[in-house]
């Protein structure tokens, strides 16, 4: 009874344990999953939104950018058509690229050259001359002397102003000929680029420079990057990459195409910068999943209570009436199916209440026959102790044995509900012989008979001799014969 009480309990703790286990999957597996889609969500929504931030931004700078530069052209072209610099004297030409100069901090040098490739004359800022000598500018008039239109040269980093240079080339014409006269070539500065830069008031820590065909950063907010020579490899389309200053970003590109030249404005943010608002957000998230986790998680132990718990208790009512306690009743008020099942358990019990209340008012019925039937038994044994029990002639049993066999067969029968079969035999004739031969052939006669009869029946039949008024007068074979 104890195995089969601790074999109940272990049933009820696993059935405790895979109900907690299934429920707690069932909740956790599908929130988690939730809370791991929308934090992705989450992150690649705001690298997407950053990222639309670094275009529009490169967008915009590459349009301020790309003005600032086709105004030095603009600039050179205006200077021309207004004074017609190449049919000015000297003096006149010094004093206008001077002027010019003066009033666009952009420039660097002035030069203006003539078709033959003579300098005619030249200014310089503050008498500092660049490594942009006369020879550096051959390429740029003879291409404007080629194609008769504005020259944009590459960008280089000038050693000794320490700042990157570029070469914009503008023809000048002659008023009544209409052909090319000469070539103003401006060496232009990108310091004011720099200025730009730093002036547009990026949002947060967004980061916009310039980097040239060979991918060296030439325009820069902060100078030390210019000035230290930094270049980068940019990525072949926009999102992460890793930034100028060796951080991983969010990057976006837009050219910038001046002439024959491929510039390339970029505008990046640091992720982590750029991932604050989600890192916020997933942190929200994840803290109302936790909550929600400890809210599930108190649910389902107390629904796993209140499902185990009538278990239990039915469990524990099927101890006590497997050890005997038949009185006992399961709790039947549990909901659902538990409820049925105890109100089952209460009507097995009262059927087998019922049917052990039947088997011992049989057993005790039972008991008073065999009681009756051991005191006749006794008291035939105890007046056959004083009577012969066979016929002196025969050796068959006699009146007083059948009377006792009678006795018992008859209790027998009416115990097991069955019926005792009586055979009276009569010799037809005998006191003829009797008369004829006398009794003692008769005698010889009785025992012939008593032993054929004998040996001729089974072992659990009996042959009796009796008289013939005994037979008559005997209430045990006359019940019998009824």
């Amino acid at each position: 009874m104890s195995r089969f009480r601790e074999r109940s309990r272990g049933l009820v703790r696993s059935l405790r344990f895979r109900l907690m286990v299934t429920t707690l999957a069932v909740v956790v597996v599908p929130m988690v999953a939730v809370v791991a889609v929308l934090g992705w969500w989450t992150y690649d929504n705001a690298e997407q939104q950053s990222l639309r931030i670094q275009q529009q931004t490169a967008a915009v700078v590459e349009a301020e950018v790309r003005a600032r530069i086709l105004e030095v052209e603009t600039q050179l072209e205006v200077l021309d058509e207004v004074l017609a610099v190449g049919a000015l004297g000297s003096d006149e030409q010094q004093a206008a690229l001077r002027n010019l100069l003066a009033n666009n901090r952009i420039y660097q040098d002035l030069t203006l050259v003539g078709v033959d490739g003579e300098v005619a004359v030249r200014a310089s800022r503050a008498g500092v001359v660049s490594s942009f000598n006369p020879i550096a500018h051959d390429e740029a008039v003879a291409t404007v002397n080629e194609t008769g239109v504005s020259y944009f040269g590459p960008v280089v980093f000038d050693e000794t102003l320490r700042e990157p240079l570029t070469t914009v080339a503008v023809p000048t014409r002659d008023r009544r000929a209409g052909n090319v006269d000469s070539v103003l070539v401006a060496t232009v500065r990108f310091k004011p680029i720099w200025d730009l830069l730093g002036g547009i008031g990026q949002s947060g820590e967004s980061d916009v420079y310039v980097v040239s065909d060979g991918g060296l950063v030439i325009a820069h907010s902060n100078p030390a990057v210019v000035l230290s020579g930094t270049e980068i490899a940019l990525p072949a389309s926009d999102g992460r990459a890793v930034g100028v200053s060796g951080q991983d970003v969010v990057i976006a590109t837009s050219p910038l195409q001046v002439g024959e030249q491929q510039l390339t404005v970029v505008a990046e943010q640091p992720t982590s910068s750029a991932l604050q608002v989600a890192d916020r957000a997933v942190e929200v998230i994840l803290a109302v999943t936790l909550v929600g986790l400890l809210v599930a998680v108190t649910l389902v132990v107390l629904a796993v209570r209140h499902i185990v718990r009538p278990i239990e208790r039915l469990a524990d009512s099927a101890n006590r009436i497997a050890a005997g306690g038949l009185t006992h009743r399961a709790d039947v008020e549990s909901p659902g199916e538990i409820g049925l099942l105890a109100e089952a358990v209460n009507n097995l019990t009262d059927q087998l209440c019922e049917e052990i209340a039947l088997l011992e008012q049989r057993v005790s019925l039972r008991t008073e026959e065999l009681e009756e039937a051991t005191a006749a038994q006794a008291r035939l044994i105890e007046r056959l102790g004083h009577q012969p029990s066979r016929d002196l002639l025969t050796g068959l049993p006699n009146r007083f044995s059948l009377d006792g066999r009678l006795e018992i067969e008859l209790q027998r029968a009416e115990r097991l509900g069955t019926r005792v079969a009586l055979l009276l035999i009569d010799i037809h004739g005998f006191q003829q012989v009797n008369e004829t031969f006398g009794h003692g052939v008769g005698d010889e006669l009785l025992v012939a008979v008593g032993r054929r009869l004998n040996d001729t029946v089974r072992a659990v039949d009996a042959t009796c001799r009796i008289a013939v008024k005994d037979a008559a007068s005997n209430e045990r074979i006359l019940e019998v014969l009824r």
